[in-house]
């Protein structure tokens, strides 16, 4: 049987990104980077979540092409659409049997890409075999951790080096001490909406629910909600309550695999987030996930704002602070020096709200305006 490998780039304090997704705190080149590259050519299927695959789209990547040419890819959503012929195995339920039946096959080591929660999952399913860490110099103090899940799983150092840029590899065997005993439920990867419905984790007979009607939701609600969104959160508008819920990824584990005792010591905040993820996944049908991060793409905002500008010495102060590591932090440090920031801040309410006003009518939303 082969290897599920988990093969990741993390920080010191144990981050695969910051909050919004951005991974340019770390080390972009090297040795490091090199024999990366090496071990990309041993694997032959990688496995990865929605919004990993989408993250690739900001480096070039068309949708329906594969990331890794040589490698077949299964990517785990219920929610990406593709209109035209593309490469992919899109997997929408049953995770955990398919990734069983991809390691029972014949080839070389599977490539877990990500993301977080999905890794989670995995973890908890018990079918990673083999971790790899990248760890790069660097404290971010916030973001995506390794594993979006509660999980207390011994490791077995196999390797480690050290590199002349400070990264540090390490490579661990997953020892699994208990055997698993979470029943085999569907799931969707990074979509959490569609990974467990009622009918299937009681073995009853799944019935296609009815149009639901939406009721009107708030229009500047909704653009708050996409103001602050991160890859942390998923956000939802309820179609009976017109109201956004966000859940952060992890939540969705403990919603799953938390039990009452475990539960009752929480805050009374977070057993609410734990019934609204509950209810969710109990019936995704009442409910619309709200654009993410990539849909969004507040780095062509801040580019189109960039451009909009009149005084060609600051269009071109602001054009140079978004080139590069760490672009979102240097163009609102320079907006706030050249005075413009409040310039900014309206002007990207004034595009969430057009994207805003687009999603609603693709998904037949009624929308109230003010209070």
């Amino acid at each position: 049987m082969r290897k599920l490998v988990y093969d990741v780039a993390v920080s010191v304090d144990g981050f695969i990104c910051r909050p919004d997704g951005d991974i340019s705190d770390f080390i972009q080149d090297g040795p490091h980077v090199d024999d990366y590259r090496a071990r990309l050519e041993t694997y032959d299927t990688v496995v990865m979540g929605r919004r990993t695959y989408e993250f690739g789209y900001q480096f070039g990547l068309d949708p329906g092409s594969r990331a890794y040419p040589h490698m077949d890819h299964f990517i785990f959503s219920s929610s990406l659409r593709l209109d035209h012929e593309h490469q992919l195995n899109i997997v929408s339920e049953g995770a955990d049997d398919v990734v069983r039946e991809l390691k029972r096959q014949a080839g070389s080591e599977i490539y877990l890409c990500g993301g977080s929660i999905f890794a989670g999952y995995l973890l908890q399913e018990q079918l990673i075999d083999r971790l790899i860490l990248k760890v790069n110099p660097v404290v971010i103090g916030e973001g995506l951790g390794v594993f979006s899940s509660p999980a207390s799983i011994r490791l077995k150092c196999t390797d480690s080096r050290r590199y002349d840029n400070g990264v540090i590899l390490a490579e661990y065997d997953l020892v699994y001490e208990q055997p698993h005993r979470i029943p085999s439920q569907p799931t969707t990867g990074d979509d959490k909406a569609d990974a467990i419905s009622s009918s299937a984790a009681t073995g009853s007979e799944w019935v296609e629910p009815k149009p639901v009607t939406v009721v009107a939701a708030k229009l500047e609600e909704i653009v708050e909600a996409m103001d602050a969104l991160s890859n942390g959160f998923d956000t939802y508008l309820s179609k009976e309550s017109g109201k956004v819920v966000a859940i952060p990824e992890e939540y969705w584990s403990y919603a799953e695999f938390e039990d009452e005792d475990e539960e009752n010591q929480r805050a009374d905040w977070e057993r609410k987030t734990i019934a609204e993820a509950r209810d969710i996944i109990a019936r995704p049908e009442q409910y619309l996930e709200l654009p993410s991060s990539w849909d969004i793409n507040e780095y062509r905002i801040m580019e189109r704002f960039c451009w909009s500008r009149n005084d060609p010495q600051e269009q071109e102060k602001l054009l140079k602070a978004i080139q590069g590591k760490g672009a979102f932090r240097r163009f609102k440090d320079r907006a706030h020096d050249l005075g413009v920031i409040d310039d900014w801040y309206e002007y990207k309410t004034r595009e969430l709200t057009e994207q805003a006003v687009d999603w609603c009518e693709a998904n037949d939303v009624e929308v109230v305006r003010g209070d």
